[in-house]
Order: C-alpha cells, then sequence, then structure tokens
C-alpha cells in the first residue's frame, strides 16, 4: 500500500509588526494554536506548497537572524523583505 502524500506548507503569519515564518500541513489549526493566548490577531499573509519547505524555512530563518525575535517570530523585516528572499531562493532551484 503506497504511503499517502502529506502537503506541507511554507507560510508567512503576521501579528502586528512581527513576523513567523514556519512550515505547517494544516494551516488552520497552526493559526488556532497560536492565536489562542494571543490579544492581537494573528494574519495568514502568504502560503505556498512546496515539495520541501524545510529548506525555504531555514534560508529565510538565516537571512533575517538578525532580526529574530523568540522562535520562529520577526521583527524590523518587511513582507516585501520575504517575498524577495523567497524569489532568490527558489530561482536556485
Amino acid at each position: 500500500m503506497a504511503k499517502k502524500k502529506i502537503s506541507t506548507h511554507l507560510y508567512v503569519l503576521q501579528c502586528g509588526t512581527r513576523f513567523k515564518i514556519g512550515v505547517t500541513n494544516n494551516i488552520e489549526k497552526r493559526i488556532a494554536s497560536l492565536q489562542t493566548g494571543n490579544p492581537e490577531k494573528i494574519e495568514l499573509i502568504h502560503i505556498e506548497e512546496r515539495q520541501n519547505p524545510t529548506k525555504a524555512e531555514r534560508y529565510l530563518h538565516r537571512c533575517f537572524h538578525k532580526n529574530r525575535l523568540k522562535g520562529e517570530w520577526f521583527d524590523g523585516i518587511s513582507l516585501k523583505d520575504i517575498r524577495i528572499k523567497l524569489l532568490l531562493f527558489f530561482d536556485q532551484d
């Protein structure tokens, strides 16, 4: 019996001026778990399905390491910054 392929997504969430860059196979569940106890609304601002999104996630985390707050949360960057880095990363494929 063949294994069922699980879709995995690279996502970017925004909460105020902060961005979360991560990977999930269930974005609704991920947002709900992060929203619990958070007074600010968390918004999905970018999502894309990729074969191996973990490589792109690690690349973005390295690019913005100076802006890391904690875990996968970053501040002092913009969605435009993130999209430019993604274009550069996927252009290498």
